[in-house]
């Protein structure tokens, strides 16, 4: 499964006709916030766990209102009690400029807006290549 959360609803709708596409199985949220509602609520629990970190690819925007990615990955992290986190961070502003890139902490792969398709699938292709097996 694919998780994204942007806050740009042009991007989002453009993932959402890509992902349909191709048939990915892919769910958006808007905000921090309703991914936060989301994997730690209780539909995301114990053995019926929705949102898995180590299996599934984040896509996350790197500036969301309130919060950055590090700032979300850390919580996702902490929440979750592990280290294993896939995830491709889109952002406007290049990877050099943003400071607390969290490259030293977990494998991350980058996209800088406005990408291509054929990025965006190199990348997933490259993520998935490194989550483990089912």
């Amino acid at each position: 499964m694919i998780y994204v959360i942007e806050n740009d609803r042009g991007v989002a709708t453009s993932l959402e006709l890509y992902f349909a596409s191709v048939n990915q199985p892919s769910q958006f949220f808007e905000s921090a916030e309703q991914f936060f509602n989301f994997f730690s609520g209780p539909t995301n629990t114990g053995e019926t766990q929705t949102f898995r970190p180590a299996e599934d690819l984040l896509i996350i925007d790197y500036f969301l209102p309130g919060i950055n990615g590090h700032e979300l990955t850390t919580a996702i992290l902490e929440h979750f009690q592990t280290k294993q986190l896939n995830v491709i961070f889109i952002s406007g502003h290049t990877r050099e400029s943003i400071e607390s890139w969290t490259e030293d902490e977990f494998d991350a792969d980058f996209l800088l807006k406005p990408f291509s398709l054929e990025d965006l699938e190199a990348s997933i292709i490259r993520r998935r290549n490194r989550l483990p097996e089912r």
